[in-house]
């Protein structure tokens, strides 16, 4: 117990996460990585058991991107020059190893072709880029591990387009796909499994709320009668971050519902 532990972007929900609260219950330390501090800070007062307060530490993921709030509100911690790789060895440095990353699934903004430019472009673009890094610069951690995991959670409009029209949502979102094949390949040799669980639309998750039409239609079209819930991603990370998943990877897992049997 308590001798590995993950990092996880996109989980800092003051409401919880089940997929948190099972890694936890297995035993293994969990770090938050938010945009903010303070989000991240939110997520481990209000939303994780007072019996584990000890296994959860919450960072900014990368400080330089929000460094002025960063810096403010938490000034002991982050400096001008304070970076991801120093977040990363503070977590080395508390629990003694990473062992598992897990790139979260966040929501964005709805934008559809003729309202897309290139600077929303560009702004989902950063989903797969800071996938990459968060697993490269973890890499000197997961390499020491003896059970090394990257997990990238993304939405099946990387599959097929999403729910809602918007290209440079499902763009990124198919290039976490690649990048999971690509990286199953390259790290392999190290003993470093990556898969990707692809899901579909999950309620609250984005700044959309699904109208009565559109809750139907979903809902006629899944086979298995509902909506994606958090705590169907829960069981399926946890197993990939599991020993007993040591010769599973490149592996895309549908957890839909059968929304994409057609």
């Amino acid at each position: 117990m308590w001798d590995r532990t993950m990092i996880i972007t996109g989980a800092a929900s003051p409401n919880g996460n089940p997929i948190v609260d099972l890694a936890l219950a297995n035993g293994i330390n969990v770090i938050l990585l938010s945009a903010w501090h303070s989000r991240a800070q939110a997520a481990i007062e209000k939303g994780v058991s007072s019996n584990y307060k000890s296994h959860v530490l919450g960072f900014a993921q990368n400080p330089q991107a929000q460094l002025k709030r960063n810096m403010e509100e938490a000034p002991e911690l982050y400096r001008e020059d304070t970076t991801q790789q120093d977040v990363l060895r503070w977590i080395y440095d508390r629990f003694g190893s990473i062992d598992i990353v897990v790139n979260g699934s966040g929501g964005h903004e709805r934008r559809e072709m003729d309202t897309t430019d290139k600077a929303f472009w560009h702004h989902d673009a950063e989903v797969p880029e800071g996938a990459f890094f968060n697993v490269m610069y973890a890499m000197p951690y997961l390499e020491k591990s003896v059970c090394p995991r990257v997990i990238n959670i993304t939405t099946d409009d990387g599959a097929c387009g999403g729910w809602f029209k918007n290209p440079a949502f499902a763009a990124a979102r198919g290039g976490i796909i690649a990048l999971t094949r690509e990286m199953a390949r390259e790290l392999g040799p190290k003993g470093i499994t990556v898969n990707c669980v692809l899901h579909s639309h999950i309620e609250g998750s984005g700044p959309d709320a699904l109208t009565d039409e559109e809750r139907n239609e979903l809902l006629n079209r899944t086979p298995l009668g509902r909506i994606c819930t958090l705590k169907d991603l829960a069981g399926i990370v946890n197993f990939l971050a599991s020993e007993q998943a040591s010769f599973i990877t490149g592996q895309v897992i549908n957890v839909n519902g059968g929304l994409l049997l057609g």
